[in-house]
């Protein structure tokens, strides 16, 4: 999939409404690649739990979420034969992401006629760090620990990831899913017994089954040249991590050098954004840009292959945030392209 970013603007995934219909029209209105919203205020399915309905043992009890390991034993055959059901006959129900976890993606769907001529649809999934080492088993050990549930958490999320696409590819062509991983900087951590070694395995297992644009979200510092190896998007909040991204120049050039595309969550999801305006955001922005180009990477290559979003999701914020943040979002995108000449879809 060829895509041109030229600074167009995106979203992370997650707002503070409990209207499916209301948080399209929101995703809608501000941003020029749409993705399906997530609703953690109307469910708590729509939050962890949101891509685990069918797992084998999973329990989620208010807050708490973990796996019974007596009924992950007895479940597990029929997971796997699921997923042959699914290789035989092609999308199916059997990996649905249901309308009770996703109102959302279900309500997206229902909106194909205003988004023709969209240059892409973005789909978001969990990361398997993120849920792994925070979902336990009955032993209070995180999952991720016992190899049989780590690949099984592995599978589930190819299998929600292959059925999203098909989905998201009946309103456009061109998809974009990006797995968010919070977590990701326990894997440096002392003594976490979960290195880099195994988060390559385990991302390039999901990034593998996408068929669009490969993108990976990280909202906390991470070692990112590990990151731009994998990907072919990559996402993260510059508002408070830019200045450690760009420390890594060599990296970066070859990333863009491979068609690569950064999205720089540049305005804050904090209380932050109510300090900030579009001059302020678009000069840190800008900052980086031109340490970027001083130590070897194409100015114009940086402006052709970036994306503007929110450093996070929004999902817990006041609305009163989020809208700031989503007009922010639209404001420097706009400022960007009028300013470099930027091509406007």
């Amino acid at each position: 999939m060829e895509f041109e970013a030229n600074c167009l603007t995106t979203g992370i995934g997650s707002v503070p409404c409990t209207d499916a219909a209301a948080a399209c029209d929101m995703v809608f209105e501000y941003f020029d690649v749409p993705y399906w919203p997530q609703l953690p205020r109307k469910s708590s399915k729509e939050s962890m739990p949101q891509f685990f309905e069918g797992f084998p043992g999973f329990v989620a009890e208010g807050d708490k979420l973990y796996i019974d390991p007596e009924i992950f034993e007895s479940q597990l055959g029929s997971f796997y034969q699921r997923i042959v059901d699914f290789e035989t006959h092609g999308i199916s129900e059997d990996f649905a992401i249901g309308e009770r976890y996703a109102r959302g993606l279900h309500w997206f769907l229902k909106f194909k006629e205003r988004m023709k001529g969209v240059k892409a649809v973005k789909g978001q999934i969990i990361g398997p760090i993120s849920f792994g080492l925070n979902v336990t088993a009955a032993n209070g050990k995180p999952m991720i620990y016992d190899d049989t549930m780590r690949d099984t958490l592995i599978r589930n999320l190819q299998m929600k990831v292959r059925y999203q696409e098909e989905l998201l590819r009946t309103v456009s062509p061109n998809v974009m899913i990006f797995i968010d991983e919070s977590s990701l900087d326990l894997i440096y951590s002392p003594h976490i017994g979960y290195d880099e070694v195994k988060a390559k395995q385990d991302l390039q297992a999901i990034l593998g089954v996408i068929r669009g644009l490969r993108g990976v979200h990280c909202c906390t510092n991470t070692n990112w040249p590990f990151l731009l190896d994998l990907v072919d998007v990559i996402s993260f909040d510059a508002y408070n991590y830019s200045h450690r991204f760009v420390l890594h120049p060599g990296a970066i050039r070859d990333f863009t050098q491979k068609g690569g595309i950064i999205a720089w969550g540049i305005v804050p999801t904090s209380e932050d954004v109510f300090k900030e305006d579009a001059d302020s955001l678009m000069n840190r922005l800008e900052y980086s840009f031109e340490y970027l180009a001083a130590n070897g990477i194409e100015y114009e290559d940086l402006l052709r292959q970036s994306l503007i979003t929110p450093a996070c999701g929004l999902g817990t914020r006041s609305m009163q945030t989020t809208v700031r943040a989503f007009e922010l979002t639209r404001e420097v995108s706009g400022r960007l392209r009028q300013k470099y000449s930027l091509q406007v879809p």
